[in-house]
């Protein structure tokens, strides 16, 4: 698949399952079967923490044992993400003097899960938001050349672009969906400290009905009170103080 048709298929993805799997195929063609995203830290834009393998086909078992033994602490892998741009490979890093003990165990363990081939990329989005793509083969020997590498580079940058695009939509839908105008209303309202007594005069409402729509809102948002509640609403962008 040459970069043009990547672009224009990633663009058209509905949701980020059916992204990944044009990334799959894309990535399979250069050799590369076992792909993993991590959040290397909070993307409020997303409304997402930092996570390890936020999407992946790496084999669970490695993913479990890897973050069991707090390697996600110590990956050279992750850790280059924040000062490196473009794609770096694992036997850059292992030919490294200044790995500890710990992280040779950790690349050599991969290998042993028949992880070969290894390359990073460094993803840099709005707002300070760094991610980090993995990249390996279940084969040795496949083609590391550096015009392979830009084009890992360029198709994982479209990948994060297009993930993060389709991340923004569905937070939109959830927004407009989720609360009502009156119910957005009245948590504006809650936020300011007013009373539920306080709300039904301003609004002109009764208490009952006051209530009633705060029910609704901690219901729709799954909080257990009305501080909580407020919170979700804020993080979500429904109410703005």
């Amino acid at each position: 698949m040459n970069l043009e048709e990547f672009i224009y298929k990633t663009n058209k993805a509905k949701n980020v399952d059916l992204l990944f799997e044009d990334f799959e195929t894309a990535m399979g063609e250069l050799g590369f079967d076992r792909l993993l995203l991590a959040l290397m830290n909070d993307h409020p834009a997303l409304k997402k923490e930092a996570e390890h393998g936020v999407i992946k086909n790496y084999p669970d078992d490695w993913v479990n044992y890897y973050l069991a033994q707090g390697y996600d602490e110590i990956d050279p892998v992750r850790t280059l993400s924040f000062s490196r741009t473009g794609t770096y490979t694992w036997d850059e890093i292992t030919g490294s003097k200044t790995l500890t003990s710990k992280q040779r165990l950790m690349f050599n363990q991969a290998e042993e899960a028949k992880l070969f081939n290894g390359v990073g990329v460094a993803l840099h989005g709005g707002g300070g938001a760094v991610a980090a793509l993995g990249a390996a083969s279940s084969e040795k020997g496949i083609d590391l050349s550096q015009p392979v590498l830009d084009k890992v580079n360029l198709m994982s940058y479209q990948f994060y672009t297009c993930f993060w695009r389709l991340m923004e939509s569905d937070i939109s839908i959830i927004r407009q969906n989720l609360l009502s105008d009156r119910e957005q209303e009245i948590l504006k309202w809650c936020a300011k400290g007013y009373t539920k007594i306080a709300i039904s005069e301003r609004l002109n409402l009764s208490v009952h009905t006051v209530d009633s729509h705060v029910r609704n809102c901690m219901r729709k948002l799954d909080s257990k009170n009305i501080t909580s509640t407020v919170v979700k609403a804020i993080n979500l962008g429904f109410i703005h103080i």
